[in-house]
């Protein structure tokens, strides 16, 4: 027997996929984890109810809440049922929550005292009335009163109005000692105020990260240990600080308590789906690894290249050097992962990761966008429109190929997707412009999604009246958006004019440089071509089964998702609905009248720019999905299903 015979079966095991997912998977439960118990807090008050202190105080006279049945105090004397604190399920703004039931009492203080919180840099207070609570339209308010023993104090008021809101209430000087904390809640009419709320403390998110960071720097680290595995381990950590911000916000969107597992199991099951799909290419580079080693020489304080390309497609070379000429947001993204695993990360594996974060991300558009009545449809009929996005289009067959140009289509999805949710979510407009850029520094059409911002202008403030009535708050949101992009704008066209001696360079493609000498990179020749093979070219149909051959030079986006023809039946009542129509038709035009078409595809790649707002518009534009809409769904999902397996582009 040979001394290699003894290697093949770890060689099989290191080879075959199927372990390679249970690693992933396993790190995919710890990371899960990991976020779940970040996004509750160091110290949750639901979680410690049992060791607060609650009585009723009227006057002088004084009920203590000494029962404790069922996780819920009861007081010592007989009292209405509904007059108790304690654990409960509700639903508030329009989801269901696990919060504290704490019903106030007409003219009545109803104290709930912790006797010892452990204090971090924040203590974060939610609170809200149940739905069915706010239909008492003659219902009263509810006063919350906070004291923090040594800390600040303050008052919170909750109007008869659904919302579940969130206070936050720093206490840095209280740091790292323990302390009272009192909740003092009335209300002058006590009928169905039916007020719940949960509250924890936290360190503020720069202290996280920057603990998190030096933990995984130090010596004899989970990552120095796992070695070879670095790079499964540096894909995972790559998106954790994005996923903590929108957990950390996860209240405003409706993410709470147990929904979030249905986050991450939507999470694994479509990393599951495109890895499988992917198969044994899962951890190899692809021959176009280009924002890897954009990323290394981002990390090494350079523009060009530290080491040699490993081929010559479309890399650029100048005065001896070589440089990278895709756009650089997806670089920025894949950098922390190629910090760790250095140019051993895959990028096929980094298409696979952002593919499945951008359907969470969708799914919590859509909860975003019901929460503001925007969208219509019922939680079943929204994952319809999930099911559709995540397998029903070609981002299936695009997340199972990596490649810069691929992997610039998901970013660009991903932040497309962000710059809709922080329009929706009514974030800080320097988000909305942050946004808008990174996704035109990975795809240059998402810059037309700017007529989307003028919703945040449209839309009706607390005091009842859009932003634009306002010329003192238009102006300085106009200067939050602008900062971003004219930063970000300038250092792209800066970094070009040191690199290539133009600010306004663009990465030269040789398949098309007659044209691009005759007619430039964008003009109006190039529509009759892209519309063809855009809108019109069929699939090859061949007299054996199953009849039908997909081409690669690109097909129809109504053959590979015959579910777009829904969004030719809007309804007429669609909120903003010239808005969305105006960016839609802006970012088709921009992707037919490019030179490029696309090269070896499933579909249309560059729809990929326009799919979020098509998803969009199918979801805003429609009271229900009828029975005609399921099944194009159903079977767009058939078709791309079997374009993903199929879809070879090298």
């Amino acid at each position: 027997m040979r001394l290699d015979d003894f290697h093949r079966p770890l060689t099989r095991v290191v080879k075959n996929g199927a372990f390679w997912m249970a690693v992933g998977l396993g790190l995919l439960i710890f990371c899960g984890r990991t976020l779940y118990y970040r996004s509750r807090g160091d110290y949750n008050l639901l979680d410690h109810l049992s060791e607060a202190r609650v009585h009723l105080k009227r006057g002088e006279n004084e009920i203590p809440f000494i029962r404790w049945v069922r996780q819920q105090w009861f007081p010592a004397a007989h009292r209405p049922r509904w007059n108790r604190v304690g654990r409960t399920t509700a639903t508030l703004a329009g989801m269901t929550r696990e919060v504290i039931w704490a019903h106030p009492v007409t003219h009545a203080d109803l104290i709930i005292e912790y006797p010892h919180v452990p204090w971090s840099d924040e203590l974060v207070l939610q609170y809200g009335l149940t739905d069915w609570a706010v239909r008492w339209k003659r219902g009263a308010e509810v006063v919350i009163r906070v004291e923090v023993e040594g800390g600040p104090r303050l008052t919170l008021v909750q109007p008869n109005r659904p919302g579940w809101n969130e206070t936050v209430i720093s206490t840095d000087s209280l740091r790292g000692r323990s302390g009272r904390l009192r909740l003092i809640i009335t209300t002058e009419k006590d009928t169905r105020r039916h007020f719940c709320f949960n509250g924890f403390t936290r360190k503020r998110r720069a202290t996280w990260v920057r603990e998190s960071l030096a933990n995984l720097r130090r010596p004899g680290s989970a990552v120095e240990r796992l070695g070879a595995a670095g790079t499964v381990v540096a894909v995972f950590l790559l998106l954790l600080i994005p996923a903590y911000l929108f957990f950390s916000r996860h209240r405003r969107l409706g993410m709470t308590g147990r929904a979030r597992w249905p986050l991450i199991a939507l999470w694994a099951t479509a990393f599951l789906l495109s890895a499988l799909i992917a198969g044994h290419r899962l951890f190899t580079h692809s021959i176009a690894p280009h924002h890897i080693y954009q990323a290394e020489a981002f990390l090494h304080g350079r523009l060009s290249l530290p080491v040699e390309p490993p081929n010559r497609i479309e890399w650029v070379e100048r005065q001896g050097k070589t440089y990278v000429a895709m756009l650089p947001t997806p670089a920025l993204l894949v950098a922390p992962a190629v910090a760790v695993a250095g140019l051993a990360t895959s990028d096929v594996l980094f298409g696979v990761v952002l593919a499945a974060c951008n359907v969470v991300l969708f799914y919590i558009l859509l909860q975003a966008l019901a929460m503001r009545r925007l969208c219509l449809l019922s939680i079943g009929e929204r994952y319809w429109l999930v099911a559709l996005f995540a397998v029903g289009t070609i981002h299936l067959a695009c997340s199972k190929v990596g490649g810069a140009w691929f992997n610039s289509h998901l970013v660009a999805v991903m932040v497309s997707f962000l710059f809709v949710l922080s329009i929706v979510a009514r974030w800080r407009p320097v988000w909305s412009g942050l946004f808008l850029i990174l996704g035109a520094l990975a795809r240059l059409p998402i810059l037309f999604y700017f007529p989307l911002l003028a919703i945040g202008l449209l839309e009706s403030r607390e005091d009842g009246h859009p932003l634009v009535d306002d010329p003192t708050k238009l102006k300085r949101w106009l200067k939050q958006v602008a900062l971003p992009m004219a930063s970000l704008g300038g250092l792209m066209m800066l970094m070009n004019l040191v690199r290539f001696g133009d600010p306004f360079w663009f990465p030269p493609e040789p398949s098309h440089a007659a044209e691009v000498r005759e007619y430039g990179w964008f003009h109006l020749h190039y529509l009759a071509r892209n519309c063809r093979l855009a809108f019109l070219q069929p699939p090859e149909f061949v007299a054996a089964f199953p009849f039908v051959r997909f081409q690669l030079q690109g097909m129809s986006i109504f053959f590979t998702t015959p579910a777009w023809l829904g969004v030719f039946w809007l309804r007429r009542d669609m909120p903003y609905k010239r808005l969305w129509v105006l960016a839609t038709a802006l970012v088709v035009i921009s992707t037919l009248a490019y030179v490029g078409t696309g090269g070896g595809q499933f579909g249309y790649r560059y729809s990929l720019d326009y799919t979020p707002l098509l998803l969009l518009l199918l979801a805003q534009g429609r009271t229900r999905l009828g029975g005609v809409m399921k099944t194009l769904i159903a079977l767009s999902i058939l078709i791309n299903l079997a374009g993903a397996i199929w879809f070879a582009p090298w």
